[in-house]
């Protein structure tokens, strides 16, 4: 769940910021409306007024109303790959890796309650929590070939372990 902080405002031109807010914005509405109601109860023009964007707008981010919920964090999973694989050369696959997930574990803090509801959401809707871990299982996937492709570039000279 990325809500914009100052940190990762900074990274991108306005557009790309605007659009990871505004999908922060329907994953938060979402979140907390579902806390609140339930899931099913919550429909895609509730999330959206919510976070005060169109429907239209709604299903420019999410192709349903249950991805908005099934994938919370997904450009989490990007960032991290992309990190693990720009972080430099100096670095072991390891700490590269630790480097990219403790900034991304720092930006999840400040967003504890929200994770926290989230948890609650996807424990009162099972199929959400399927959906959701076939997610973070398919995204774990794309790490291990991230962390498998930084490997194979070979170890660097002097590199720390």
């Amino acid at each position: 769940m990325q809500v914009m902080s100052e940190g990762s405002a900074a990274g991108g031109g306005l557009r790309e910021r605007k659009k990871r807010a505004t999908r922060a914005a329907l994953t938060e509405a979402a979140v907390r409306l579902a806390a609140e109601h339930g899931a099913e109860k919550v429909t895609v023009e509730a999330i959206s007024a919510a976070a005060g964007v169109s429907v239209r707008t709604f299903f420019n981010y999410f192709d349903t109303r249950d991805d908005v919920f099934v994938l919370v964090g997904a450009e989490t999973g990007a960032r991290v790959r992309q990190a693990l694989l720009a972080a430099p050369a100096s670095l072991s696959p390891l700490q590269a890796l630790h480097d990219a997930m403790a900034a991304e574990l720092a930006e999840a803090e400040q967003q504890h309650e929200l994770w926290r509801l989230h948890g609650e959401v996807l424990r009162a809707a099972p199929h959400l929590l399927v959906r959701s871990l076939g997610a973070h299982l398919a995204d774990e996937t794309e790490l291990a070939e991230a962390l498998t492709e930084r490997i194979r570039s070979g170890p660097a000279p002097g590199g720390t372990p």
